[in-house]
């Protein structure tokens, strides 16, 4: 789309430049008089600097020619001049009707940059000949005045009069028309800008959602590597609290083991310890907090009063057999709850495991060996 803009602006430019480009010798000849006076004023003026130069001897005022002021500059040991006077000299300027203001223009900026912009210069822009200075350019840029050639062939003897009249609306009218392709290059320039300016903030904006992409993509990136961080975390320590039960466990079973050892020991020493039937006053309903032996409960450990984590209701049933079901306490099914593989995977049988209020549908059954309650068949629990 821009492409076919600047293309379409080319053409009409180029048109543009050919209606307005005519070549008028004599106005040639007027721009390069100005240019020889510009650069003569100019040297006149770093003459009268005396701080750069000192005081300098004659003046050029009737100089003629380059050459002259070349000639003059070196007397005077106006250093940097001649080679400034050669460099403008050659310096191409555009004689059209319609761009010699503006090259003229830009021969006098450059001429008064150079020689005030610097600090060894800036000096010279509160010389007293400065101002005075700048007006001669003026005036010598307004001497520059393209002629207005009319047509005087269709009556030669109209009066002097008639002939100024018609001069002058002449000149009115060429000076309005000769402002046409002007206006044109100037809308033209606009819609240019304007044209660069949309595709230069459209290209902006497409940059711009870029960057959020990008900045979105390395924030979703971000995350999902501290997701894994955090997913490698929790398994690490998953896997050492696995490593920390199965170590528990193992002591466990070490100590059930001493104390099988230790019951089977008393067993053979006093047997009639271990005799389970209830007395007439003994309440025949026994609590354990868990199967201690992983199969079965020891006998002589069970507690007579229920706690808030005595998970296991043991009832005696004769002085080898007892029945045994999960506490409807809640505190204790809450407690069993927390790590339900350990204390229900070998006493109990369920469908699904869930938070809920723990049921016994059907107890357990235990015969009594020795000092230990053997689980024959488990507890079938369910949930509400």
């Amino acid at each position: 789309m821009c492409r076919k803009i600047f293309f379409i602006i080319l053409i009409v430019f180029s048109f543009c430049a050919k209606t307005i480009g005519q070549n008028d010798s004599q106005l040639a000849t007027k721009i390069e008089k100005a240019k020889f006076q510009i650069i003569k004023t100019t040297v006149i003026f770093l003459a009268s600097d005396s701080i750069t130069f000192g005081k300098v001897s004659g003046n050029c005022e009737n100089c003629e020619g380059y050459e002259e002021l070349i000639t003059f500059s070196k007397d005077n040991k106006l250093s940097l001049v001649p080679k400034l006077i050669d460099r403008y000299k050659n310096l191409k300027l555009d004689k059209s009707v319609n761009s010699w203001k503006s090259s003229i223009d830009s021969l006098k900026e450059s001429l008064v940059k150079e020689i005030t912009v610097d600090n060894a210069k800036k000096h010279r822009l509160t010389h007293k000949k400065y101002q005075s200075y700048l007006k001669k350019l003026d005036i010598i840029i307004a001497s520059v005045k393209p002629q207005v050639k009319v047509d005087d062939n269709d009556n030669k003897s109209d009066n002097s009069d008639n002939i100024k009249k018609g001069d002058a609306k002449d000149v009115e009218e060429l000076d309005y028309l000769s402002l046409i392709p002007f206006a044109i290059i100037l809308l033209l320039a606009i819609l240019t800008g304007f044209t660069f300016y949309i595709y230069d903030k459209g290209k902006k904006q497409i940059k711009k959602l870029e960057g959020e992409h990008k900045q979105l993509k390395i924030g979703s990136s971000y995350l999902a590597e501290q997701n894994k961080i955090r997913i490698e975390s929790l398994e690490f320590d998953l896997s050492k609290a696995n490593s920390s039960i199965e170590s528990l466990q193992e002591d466990l079973r070490l100590e059930r083991r001493k104390s099988q050892q230790t019951t089977a020991l008393n067993q053979s020493l006093t047997p009639s310890v271990y005799q389970q039937t209830p007395t007439k006053n003994e309440s025949p309903i026994k609590y354990s907090i868990y199967a201690d032996q992983g199969d079965g409960f020891t006998a002589s450990d069970l507690l007579n009063e229920e706690t808030s984590e005595s998970i296991f209701e043991i009832t005696i049933m004769s002085h080898n057999t007892a029945k045994f079901k999960i506490s409807t306490n809640l505190s204790a099914q809450k407690y069993a709850l927390a790590n339900a593989a350990y204390f229900f995977d070998k006493t109990c049988k369920y469908d699904t495991l869930s938070n809920g209020v723990i049921r016994t549908d059907v107890p357990g059954e235990l015969k009594l060996q020795g000092n230990k309650w053997q689980i024959i068949s488990p507890a079938k629990i369910s949930f509400s």
